[in-house]
């Protein structure tokens, strides 16, 4: 009897671990879903139909996850997660630097293009741009035909979302023209992207319907950034930026300032600044001694400009212009001080520059 009932034991123990393994690999797997991890492995095979049934439901369930995310960016569901509570209409306000990027003459590269070659080509380049977003901690609001609109500091709170936001656009313009140098060499036209920064506070959460929603920010910020974006076409420049990115980024980064600009669509003068590279040696985006020197050069020619310094302004730009002629914005300013040395501006001239064009 005693043998018996010790071969029963060693039955239903073996039967118990047979049941209990795949059962706990599957609740070790629901675990990891409703963490976000959609890396775990997959469940083991079950002999029971009930619990394989199961085990394939919910590796079904991570292939929808992982297609959800695509449309969503994973640190936004993931806070939704983990806080227990549902989306909602609403935000709040938050310091954020923003990131407008758009493509030189889409539209006319668009038109030679059939729509299939147009989404390939497209997708190749939106995975450069996002590659360099994600990997500075940002986050992409949205594609907006040929442009991308990202944010840091949301929805988590980074206290580098100023320099990282710099460090994207580097990255990303620097990949763009490794892109370009492929797509040149194969006969395709070229895709010169154009970037816009600021920072600024605006109000971050959903908008939309209860049943539609997106997670992005609004305010007047926003607009700014756009039109910082825009001002590349006037000034022939590659990555803008407003004073408060120019202020906070740190001294790592090299700029230079490009104008005192009223933008379309705004009321007051921002001051706006090209990012040119990085200061130290060191770095992959090291703009190189000369090209310091020159800009603190410029700086000097820009200061006499604001003080009406007209002609100090023009011996120092002429001989930037000499050493390098294809410098648009050395050009512009030169022709505006010249200008200004005929025909000086009325007292009530403040230096800025109104625009009336996107």
């Amino acid at each position: 009897a005693s043998a018996i009932l010790l071969i029963a034991l060693i039955v239903v123990t073996v039967l118990a671990n047979w049941i209990a393994k795949p059962i706990k690999g599957a609740s070790e797997f629901a675990k990891g879903l409703s963490q976000l991890n959609l890396d775990l492995p997959q469940p083991k095979s079950s002999p029971l139909h009930e619990i394989q049934s199961l085990s394939e439901a919910m590796v079904n369930m991570r292939g929808a996850l992982n297609t959800f995310l695509k449309y969503a960016p994973k640190d936004l569901v993931q806070d939704l997660v983990t806080s227990g509570k549902s989306a909602e209409i609403g935000g709040r306000r938050q310091e954020v630097t923003l990131m407008f990027t758009d493509i030189a003459d889409f539209t006319t590269i668009s038109e030679k293009l059939s729509p299939e070659d147009v989404m390939n080509y497209m997708s190749i380049y939106f995975e450069q741009m996002g590659e360099a977003i994600s990997e500075q901690n940002g986050v992409i609001d949205k594609f907006i035909g040929d442009a991308i609109m990202a944010m840091w500091n949301a929805p988590l709170l980074n206290s580098h979302h100023v320099s990282d936001a710099c460090s994207a656009a580097l990255r990303a313009s620097r990949s763009s023209n490794e892109l370009n140098a492929e797509l040149a060499a194969n006969n395709f036209p070229e895709l010169w992207t154009r970037f816009g920064l600021h920072s600024c506070e605006a109000l971050v959460g959903n908008i939309g319907a209860p049943d539609r929603m997106q997670y992005t920010s609004l305010g007047a910020g926003v607009n700014l950034a756009s039109r910082i974006e825009g001002l590349n076409k006037f000034y022939k420049t590659q990555i803008l930026v407003s004073d408060t990115v120019r202020t906070n980024a740190g001294e790592r980064f090299l700029f230079r300032r490009i104008d005192l600009v009223t933008a379309k669509g705004t009321t007051r003068p921002v001051t706006v600044f090209e990012l040119l590279g990085e200061r130290d040696e060191q770095s992959d985006f090291y703009i190189g001694g000369d090209a310091i020197r020159r800009a603190v050069k410029y700086e000097q020619a820009f200061d006499f400009y604001l003080h009406r310094d007209f002609e100090d302004a023009v011996n120092i730009l002429e001989g930037l212009n000499d050493s390098a002629p294809e410098d648009y914005v050395v050009e512009k300013l030169l022709e505006r001080c010249r200008r200004f040395i005929v025909e000086p501006p009325d007292r009530k001239w403040d230096g800025s520059t109104a625009l009336d064009e996107k």
